[in-house]
């Protein structure tokens, strides 16, 4: 006997998405695996399409995720970031519960853009250190981290490399505080070759950070530009009037 209501002005996609939702939000754990398209059809007493079209709405809503030959998952929650404190990478991934990792680091040096340059407000052609790295949280690919720092900030950063793998530990290393930042946020479609590095599909869309990082005197210390899968990651902002 269907447990949807053929009468109802709910269309019966959305029936079925509703009683999936509750379950999931009440009953199921990340990661648990949802029964499979055929055992839902009969379960609901609906067509195979009405099954599909409920699990799309609950794949895009960020509820679950399919993996094909693999099936149908609630899927982890995001990792959210806020926006109103200077805070480590590493250190929100552990608040969330997850290891920080990083899959690979390069560090350069290099003849900044014209941008750039005035983003740190260098004279043009000041030689800049681009440190990239992949990270992950827990062996999952989440973002392209890429800062740009004067060579002459930090001496020997292309040599040395970061401490512990951390650019607000480095800062602290060379008693360079960083006190504020100004962020931009938008989303963009992936690279072929950013697709390939962060496990997705081509054009994925990202959430692409460019944090501008000051001193407690006003000067720029560095730019970060961090690409973050958007279904792994969200920026949250508190705010409120004031009276």
């Amino acid at each position: 006997m269907s447990i949807v209501n053929p009468n109802s002005p709910l269309p019966l996609y959305a029936q079925v998405k509703e009683t999936l939702q509750r379950e999931i939000e009440q009953n199921m754990q990340p990661g648990q695996l949802l029964p499979i398209e055929p055992e839902l059809e009969k379960r609901f007493g609906v067509s195979r399409v009405t099954i599909r079209r409920a699990l799309e709405e609950l794949e895009s809503d960020g509820l679950i995720i399919r993996k094909q030959g693999r099936g149908t998952f609630v899927r982890e929650p995001k990792i959210a970031q806020e926006l109103t404190r200077l805070k480590s990478w590493g250190e929100t991934i552990r608040q969330s519960g997850l290891e920080p990792q990083t899959l690979y680091s390069e560090i350069d040096v290099l003849e900044p853009t014209q941008e750039i340059s005035q983003s740190l407000a260098l004279p043009p052609g000041t030689p800049l250190v681009r440190v990239r790295r992949l990270r992950y949280a827990s062996g999952d690919p989440i973002c392209i981290m890429t800062n740009y720092l004067p060579q002459n900030l930090i001496p020997n950063l292309e040599q040395t490399g970061l401490v512990n793998d951390s650019i607000y530990q480095t800062m602290a290393y060379h008693n360079l505080k960083p006190v504020r930042a100004f962020d931009k946020v938008e989303a963009r479609p992936a690279t072929p070759w950013e697709a390939g590095q962060l496990q997705v599909p081509a054009d994925f869309p990202l959430l692409e950070v460019t944090r501008l990082v000051y001193d407690a005197t006003g000067k720029p210390l560095y730019l970060a530009v961090i690409t973050n899968r958007s279904d792994k990651y969200v920026y949250t902002v508190h705010f409120g009037n004031q009276l």
